[in-house]
C-alpha cells in the first residue's frame, strides 16, 4: 500500500490502463510521466515521488530510465510493455494464485475514497516539475460529475478516440468515465 508506480509510455496503449488499474486497486499510487520529459525531469519525478516500480513502453524510454537509474535509490525494477531483450516484461507480473489473489482483495478492501490514488507532476512549468495529489474521491467526483452533460455515453452504445496523452489527467479521467459507462475506447498512436 501506498508505494509508488511510475508510468511513462510513447503512446496510448491498453497495457498502460491495465497497470494503472491494477495499481490503484492495490492502493498503489499512479506516478504518470510525460515520456518527453527529459531524463533530468524524470530522474526528479522518480526521486520526489520515491517510485519503486516504473513501466516503459519501449526501447527508448527503457534507455532514458536506464540512464539515471542509478541515482534513483527508491526504484527497484522497471518493466517494459514491448519485449526487449535483457529487460523485464511487464507480463512477468500476470502469475496470479489464490494466495495472491486473497492479498490482492485485502489490499482492495483497506482503500478509503480520500487515500492518495496519484501523483501527478506538471510538465509546463518553469523550475522543477510540481507534484499534485488526487485521492480517489477527487478522480470519482470528476468521473461522476461529467455522465450528465454526455448523456449518450450512459446507453452502453457509445465509442470513443482516446487521443490526448494517457498520462494527462483529463484524459484519464475520460477513460474512467467510458470504463464506468461500457464506452468502447479506440486508442490512438499505436503502431
Amino acid at each position: 500500500m501506498n508505494q509508488k508506480v511510475a508510468l511513462i509510455t510513447d503512446s496510448n496503449r491498453t497495457e498502460w490502463n491495465i497497470c494503472d488499474h491494477a495499481a490503484l486497486q492495490i492502493g498503489a499510487i499512479d506516478v504518470p510521466i510525460y515520456p518527453t520529459m527529459t531524463e533530468q525531469d524524470i530522474q526528479y519525478i522518480l526521486n520526489h515521488s520515491e517510485s519503486v516500480i516504473c513501466f516503459v513502453s519501449n526501447q527508448e524510454l527503457l534507455n532514458k530510465v536506464n540512464s539515471i537509474r542509478d541515482q534513483i535509490p527508491s526504484l527497484k525494477e522497471v518493466f517494459t510493455f514491448e519485449k526487449i531483450d535483457g529487460a523485464r516484461n511487464w507480463k512477468e507480473l500476470f502469475s496470479l494464485n489464490e494466495d495472491s489473489a486473497k492479498v490482492v482483495q485485502s489490499r482492495k478492501d483497506k482503500i478509503k475514497t480520500e487515500d492518495l490514488a496519484t501523483i501527478i507532476y506538471t510538465s509546463g512549468t518553469t523550475g522543477l516539475p510540481k507534484g499534485v495529489m488526487l485521492s480517489h474521491t477527487n478522480i470519482a467526483s470528476n468521473v461522476e460529475n461529467c455522465v450528465d452533460r454526455l448523456p449518450e455515453l450512459v446507453k452502453g452504445q457509445a465509442r470513443c478516440v482516446s487521443f490526448l496523452p494517457i498520462c494527462h489527467i483529463f484524459e484519464r479521467m475520460l477513460h474512467y468515465l467510458y470504463i464506468d459507462n461500457c464506452v468502447s475506447v479506440t486508442l490512438t498512436g499505436m503502431d
